[in-house]
């Protein structure tokens, strides 16, 4: 029994730092993200501008323009989906933690 109070404020202190790792890890991504979403901004203006070419220039080069800004905008788009799910598995991973940091405390 008296060993059981001894882990208990050790579980305490490692639930607490894996929680804070976690929030920190959670800001870091939101903050990535952010920045992706606004630079997908300039990207989507880019390939609507370079499509809009295409289509009135109809000329090979304005055509691989358009396919190339399409390309980067695609993978851009890629990468925005991913830190969104990174961020749904951290928030998700942290809720747990905080519902099992709960669990101690009412013990």
């Amino acid at each position: 029994m008296h060993s059981a109070r001894v882990l208990g404020p050790m579980r305490h202190s490692s639930l607490t730092r894996r929680i804070s790792d976690l929030n920190n890890q959670i800001k870091s991504y939101r903050t990535e993200l952010g920045i992706t979403e606004e630079q997908l901004l300039v990207l989507q203006d880019q390939r609507d501008d370079a499509k809009t070419r295409a289509i009135v220039s109809e000329t090979p080069l304005a055509s691989r323009e358009y396919q190339e800004a399409e390309r980067t905008y695609s993978r851009f788009k890629s990468y925005r989906d991913e830190l969104r799910e990174k961020i749904d598995e951290l928030v998700e991973a942290q809720d747990k933690l905080l519902e099992k940091l709960a669990a101690a405390k009412d013990d």
